[in-house]
Order: structure tokens, then C-alpha cells, then sequence
């Protein structure tokens, strides 16, 4: 254990020989195919080379994004027995304070240690931080109980987070991120209709942490923490769905 979590910090921090040494992981990324989701327009990542997160491939094809006959968005890693392929969307549009609201239509508690799945914002070109707020869930490598995090990463010095648990029976469950001028607030429920909703966690963050909107965008990918394989290669395919995704601006 000690050994790969090891080569999967050596992963995460970008220790591998890059194919495209001196280009950075966002010359990498392309986003030919557009798809619709939830009344938005989004992007879908793909990559010919590692690029993060990760670093891993990530494919636009319809195997790893796809939007069902019911509107619902699935994400999935897949292999063509060579590479593992990931799959991340980014909305088009950039939507700044307010409600973000995402219902997940299976549970995100994934069995595999390796697999990250993130609902958050990035923009890719306010560094060093990027205006990145997350809601994720993984083991990051190890088997943990918590397999659940809110963060806010503002810098090196500044980054913050709040771990939980999940639980894998929760089928439908209901993320949510509130941003508002020197505040933001994450919720977690189960079941994503008021009644019988149940909390499974929240988190409130204020002052300094908290970024001023620029051009971020609206991010959800399943991934490999370190780009390494899945626990379970056997598994052949590793999906999420995502029902919906609402935003609600911040009143005046």
C-alpha cells in the first residue's frame, strides 16, 4: 500500500515524463463535440495526450459522454485495452454568484479507490487558483470512510477542504453550492425533492477563501486519481449519471 500510494503522488504531481514537455495541460485538451444538457450548453473534453486531472486521456466519444432518451447526462471511463479514457464536460456559459444545484440520479460513491468524480468550477486562465470550488467524491487512492470532499482552492497557502461520508445506498442525492459575496455554502442531501430530503452534510466557508466570480465555468468529470488503472481492471467501464444541473443567479 505504502508503495502505490507512492507512485500515485508521483502521478498526481505530475512526476511522469509528459509526451508534449513545455506545453501545459490546457494547450492539451480540445472541445470539438458540443452536447446540451439541462436547457445549457457544454463542451466535451477530449485529449490525444495525459493532460489533467490526473494526468489522464479523456475522450469526447459517445461511450464516455452521453445524454440518455430521459435527459440525463452519463459520464464513464472506459478502455479500449490499451488506455483508459475519461470523461469531463465544461458549460459554455459562465455563470458567476448564485445557486448551483446538481442531482445525481446514481449513487457518487464509487467502489473503485482510483475513481474521482467532480462537480466544481475552473477557470482555466485566472492561475494560480482558478476560481476552483469542488464537491468531490473518492478514496483518493486508499480506502477511506470519507470518501467525500468540499473545497475551495484560492492558493498554495489558502486551500481548504471538508471531508465526509457518503453512503453507497443513497441512489438519488442532491449537491448544492451556494456563492455569494464573501460566503459560499455546500449541501449535501438524499433525494433531491424537499420531502423526504434527508442532509447528509453542509459546509460553510467566509472571508478571505472566497473568490470573486471572473470567467470560471461549470465542470463535472469522472477521472483517475495519478492516472493510474482502476482497482478492478475487470470492470471494463465505470458510469455516473447526473440528472440534472440548475443555476438560480444571485438576487439583487
Amino acid at each position: 500500500m505504502q508503495i502505490r500510494a507512492i507512485i500515485a503522488f508521483l502521478c498526481f504531481a505530475g512526476a511522469l515524463p509528459h509526451p508534449q514537455k513545455g506545453r501545459t495541460h490546457a494547450e492539451l485538451d480540445h472541445y470539438d463535440r458540443h452536447i446540451q444538457f439541462s436547457g445549457y450548453d457544454w463542451l466535451v473534453k477530449s485529449s490525444v495526450s495525459r493532460t489533467g486531472p490526473g494526468p489522464n486521456f479523456f475522450s469526447d466519444a459517445q461511450d464516455n459522454v452521453w445524454i440518455d432518451d430521459q435527459g440525463r447526462l452519463h459520464l464513464a471511463i472506459n478502455t479500449d485495452g490499451n488506455r483508459w479514457y475519461c470523461a469531463e464536460v465544461v458549460s459554455k456559459k459562465s455563470f458567476g454568484y448564485g445557486r448551483y444545484e446538481f442531482v445525481l440520479g446514481t449513487s457518487p460513491v464509487l467502489t473503485d479507490n482510483n475513481v474521482v468524480f467532480g462537480l466544481f468550477t475552473w477557470d482555466r486562465d485566472l492561475k494560480p487558483h482558478h476560481n476552483e470550488i469542488d464537491i468531490e467524491f473518492s478514496s483518493w487512492g486508499v480506502d477511506r470512510t470519507r470518501n467525500s470532499q468540499y473545497a475551495i482552492h484560492k492558493d498554495i497557502d489558502m486551500d481548504k477542504s471538508h471531508r465526509f461520508a457518503m453512503s453507497g445506498s443513497d441512489s438519488e442525492t442532491l449537491h448544492i453550492i451556494t456563492w455569494s459575496p464573501g460566503e459560499i455554502v455546500f449541501e449535501s442531501y438524499s433525494g433531491s425533492t424537499p420531502l423526504p430530503r434527508r442532509r447528509i452534510d453542509s459546509w460553510r466557508v467566509t472571508g478571505e477563501r472566497v473568490h470573486t466570480p471572473a470567467n470560471e465555468q461549470v465542470r463535472m468529470n469522472l477521472w483517475l486519481f495519478g492516472g493510474l488503472p482502476p482497482d478492478d481492471e475487470a470492470e471494463g467501464i465505470i458510469r455516473v449519471t447526473v440528472t440534472s444541473f440548475t443555476f438560480t443567479p444571485l438576487k439583487n
